[in-house]
This record gives C-alpha cells, sequence and structure tokens, in this order.
C-alpha cells in the first residue's frame, strides 16, 4: 500500500516513501533554487511558493507528477 504525505491536491510524498526512490532533484520540473514547475504543483494552494509562484521542494522530496530527466 503506498502511503502518501502532504497535500490532497499533489499527492506530496518524501523520498523514503516511494519505491523505488525518486527524488525532486531526478526530476525534470525541477528548476534552480529548488523550484517545481509543474502545472499542478504550482496551482496546488497547500504547497509553500517562491515569489515567482514556482513550488518550493527539497531535492529529496517527490511528487506523483515525477518524470525522468
Amino acid at each position: 500500500m503506498t502511503y502518501k504525505d502532504g497535500t490532497k491536491v499533489s499527492g506530496f510524498v518524501q523520498a523514503s516513501e516511494n519505491r523505488p526512490p525518486r527524488q525532486c532533484s531526478n526530476c525534470k520540473w525541477l528548476r534552480k533554487g529548488n523550484s517545481c514547475t509543474h502545472p499542478v504543483e504550482m496551482a496546488d494552494p497547500e504547497m509553500i511558493k517562491h515569489s515567482d509562484g514556482t513550488g518550493a521542494v527539497d531535492g529529496d522530496d517527490c511528487c506523483d507528477y515525477f518524470q525522468n530527466k
């Protein structure tokens, strides 16, 4: 059973809770400064945002929208 932590909209999860592990730092949506640019993450009202509207993420975290670079 997959266990999720975080917001209802994005399904944000910690890397340690994913199998196999996925990290934001390996995702094509991540930009410099640990900014997530995925549209669903950017629209999530519960997610902490940078001033430009991108999601503030930790490089070791991950969400349901992970895509390899």
